[in-house]
Formats: structure tokens, sequence, C-alpha cells
């Protein structure tokens, strides 16, 4: 239940706004807390949640962070918006 509190409490705007908002989070983030990462990994094995974006496994939501976008996008954020941006390029003519 933690691990979940802590998920939502990060991924609020993932939440509302969808995939392209989803924040870098680590599992060693949340462990400093109240465990150590080897309970935490091992809590969100296998288990999934039903989000208003659709169902994902837990350990969708630890991500490391993608800098090279600036504003601390996670990693598997940053990987959709560049198969968006290759998908909407225009196949040269020939």
């Amino acid at each position: 239940m933690k691990v979940c509190q802590a998920i939502v409490r990060r991924q609020t705007e993932f939440l509302s706004h969808g995939l392209d908002s989803l924040k870098p989070m680590m599992i060693k983030e949340v462990a400093e807390k109240w465990a150590s990462t080897s309970t935490v990994s091992r809590a969100v094995a296998g288990k999934y949640v039903h989000t208003p974006q659709g169902v994902f496994e837990l350990r969708y939501f630890f991500s490391e962070a993608c800098k090279a976008l600036g504003r601390g996008h996670a990693a598997t954020a940053a990987q959709r918006m560049v198969k968006k941006m290759i998908g909407t390029r225009t196949a040269p003519s020939r």
C-alpha cells in the first residue's frame, strides 16, 4: 500500500494528463523512506494497477530520468515522445 501511495503522490500529472507526463522515479527513492530496495522490488513484482490511463505493471512507474529533454522526464516517457516524433515524420517522396 505504501508503494502505491508513493507512486500516486509522485505521478499525479501522469494520472491526470497521460503517458508523456510520467516523471522519473527510482525504487531506491521509495525505499529510503521505509524499506530496503529489495523489499520494494518484491512488493511491485507481478502486480498491476488500474489508472485513468489504463492498466500498468507497478514496475512501469520506476524509471530513470532522461535529462536530455531538460525537464526531468522519465526515460520511458522520453522514448514514447521520440517514437511519436518519428511516427509523425512524412516519408520522402520518390
